[in-house]
């Protein structure tokens, strides 16, 4: 207490203690105060931030449609906003997220994709980038299943009766808000349940915006959830429609596009004045007198309109009274504002600085390949969190369904394997040794390699297998690392030298994996140079039209009693050319006979077992 606390508890003890307990309050709530977060503070330095604590439904109905018309008009007229939708596009979807299925709806599905577009101008990879690239710009996209008829089947390849069309977000007819009369509630255009689940679409039969063209009403028609994909990036739980990409750094952009028009217009204005002229007589030039009389003004008095000339290393004596003062322009603008915003920018679009302004004055490999990683990271959540699940999954359920209701293919729930576009390699030489030792290492397989690139690993091995078969066919002899195979000659001739030196090369393999790798080629070098030999001998008896014998042993079969049945069939031997006889071996069959074991147990005088003897009798 203090001395003033003091004398009042001499006169008034109770007094007293009320105001120590007041203090001592004051002091807790003070203290609370100053452990809680600085951000929930009311100070100066918050003093006019209004947050609101809306649900996201509010604030996207109140903002939606105003965001999406700016981030629209941002990619028509800015290139920093039409670069990064492109590039987002261009990075998530490049020319298409593959699928691939060796069931039977495999093949249709390759037709189908082709002509799935309602409209007839895309295949399946192109409304895919159609629907990522309204996803970034517009917040959200819609693509609507649309059923064909049987003649409308009978003329599409696949036979499938199934197309897609993509629409913008603004066929959500918005005037549908609030409860329906079915008890259910519609939130923008979008119907959902008590329960919270998306039931159904209100969609316009056209776009808002070409209503005043064509000068017609609006109706809008009701589709049901399984008839529509309504795609869109969730951020926050419970919500219903989408938000542009560019929501974050509209203000940013737009303040830099004015910045940049800004100083342009400062440069032109000051490239203007070269030099200005003060002189005590009226009508006078600085060089010998040119004057040219100006159209008479408006008021109908005319001047003397003077036209300097300037010219390098000129030397002009001024008359008494003449003086020259030359425009002296500001220095030019800070070239790190410009940057900072526009890294800004970038981290608002989740693309690199690099790839938004195509500036890469200050990376290096290293830098360049950190700053890509994150970026890569972003796409690929984006990619199987998002964009695979609400359309590449939704169109593989539609098409399954469509194809076996038209009795294309027997069943549903086929395994679709999705494949998105391979990530190009910052530094190609050092990535690929990267990659060979994992290989090499058992740490990773040679399918996930292929599919990391993009490509279908069964259509890959396909490939090479045909083209190893037609290289041979022709007399090219090559490995699987295309390097020309050995001699088979000088092969044959080496091969026990060889066997030596790989017996040493796996001492050193544990040492050096990029040796062993090397021994493991020099292995497979040497079997397809063996196979390469034997051919190359089938391959000129044939060309010679000698007769090929083909000699296949059976080995003897044995059978148990009661059981016997032989069937053989011919085996079936691919020549192209010449001559084949096949001769099969005679088959011999053995047939066991059942034999009876017989147990005799010998006991003694207390029963106790001495002997046993077993006997096998026919």
């Amino acid at each position: 207490m203090n001395w003033l606390d003091r004398a009042i508890a001499v006169v008034a003890p109770q007094a007293a203690v009320k105001r120590v307990r007041a203090r001592v309050a004051l002091e807790a709530v003070d203290h609370m105060l100053k452990r809680g977060y600085d951000g929930a503070k009311s100070n100066r330095r918050t003093q006019g931030w209004v947050a609101s604590g809306s649900s996201a439904n509010a604030e996207i109905e109140s903002a939606g449609a105003k965001l999406r018309a700016r981030s629209r008009d941002l990619v028509r007229n800015d290139p920093y906003a039409k670069r990064a939708i492109k590039a987002l596009v261009a990075n998530a979807i490049g020319t298409g997220i593959t699928a691939e299925s060796k069931q039977p709806a495999g093949k249709p599905w390759k037709q189908w994709v082709k002509e799935c577009d309602w409209l007839g101008k895309q295949d399946f990879y192109g409304l895919q980038a159609l629907a990522a690239r309204c996803m970034y710009e517009s917040g959200e996209v819609l693509i609507v299943r649309r059923r064909l008829s049987g003649a409308q089947a009978a003329e599409t390849k696949s036979g499938v009766p199934l197309q897609l069309m993509v629409l913008e977000p603004d066929y959500l007819d918005t005037n549908k808000h609030g409860p329906q009369q079915n008890g259910r509630h519609c939130f923008s255009g979008v119907e959902v349940a008590r329960d919270g689940r998306v039931q159904g679409y209100w969609l316009y039969d056209q776009h808002p915006g070409d209503a005043p063209l064509f000068t017609v009403s609006l109706t809008s028609t009701y589709y049901p959830a399984k008839d529509v994909i309504h795609a869109f990036e969730i951020e926050r739980a419970g919500q219903l429609r989408g938000v542009p990409k560019l929501s974050a750094v509209i203000l940013q952009m737009r303040d830099l596009g004015d910045y940049d028009e800004a100083v342009l217009v400062k440069k032109k204005v000051e490239a203007c004045f070269a030099a200005f002229v003060t002189t005590d007589e009226e009508n006078r030039n600085i060089s010998a007198q040119v004057e040219t009389e100006s159209k008479t003004a408006s008021n109908g008095n005319s001047h003397i309109q003077r036209n300097e000339t300037l010219a390098p290393g000129m030397i002009e004596y001024l008359k008494p009274g003449e003086s020259v003062e030359f425009g002296s322009p500001s220095a030019a603008p800070d070239g790190e504002f410009a940057s900072r915003h526009e890294r800004r920018i970038a981290v608002g679009v989740d693309l690199t600085y690099e790839i938004l302004t195509g500036d890469l004055s200050r990376v290096n490999f290293s830098s360049a390949r950190m700053g890509r990683q994150e970026m890569v990271k972003i796409i690929d959540q984006w990619r199987w969190l998002t964009f695979i699940p609400q359309v590449c999954n939704r169109v593989q359920d539609w098409f399954e369904e469509s194809a076996y209701l038209a009795g294309v293919v027997r069943a549903q729930s086929y395994d679709f394997v999705w494949t998105p576009p391979k990530w190009d390699y910052v530094n190609p030489l050092d990535d690929v040794k990267t990659d060979r030792e994992e290989l090499a290492g058992a740490l990773s397989s040679w399918s996930s390699q292929i599919r990391k690139r993009g490509e279908d690993p069964d259509a890959v091995y396909e490939e090479m297998k045909k083209d190893r078969e037609r290289l041979l066919l022709i007399g090219v002899d090559v490995t699987a690392n295309g390097k020309k195979a050995p001699d088979p000659a000088a092969t044959n001739a080496g091969n026990a030298g060889a066997d030596a030196e790989g017996d040493a090369a796996d001492e050193d393999t544990a040492k050096n994996a990029e040796d062993a790798a090397r021994h493991i080629g020099e292995r497979f070098d040497r079997i397809d140079a063996t196979f390469a030999r034997q051919f190359a001998e089938v391959r000129e008896m044939v060309i010679a039209k000698q007769p090929v014998t083909v000699n296949v042993t059976t080995p003897p079969v044995t059978i148990a009693e009661g059981a016997v049945r032989v069937q053989m069939d011919a085996p079936q031997v691919d020549v192209h050319l010449g001559e084949t006889r096949v001769e099969p071996a005679a088959v011999n069959v053995t047939v066991a006979q059942p034999r009876t074991t017989v147990e005799t147990i010998k006991r003694d005088a207390n029963n106790e077992i001495v002997e046993i003897i077993r006997e096998q009798k026919d």
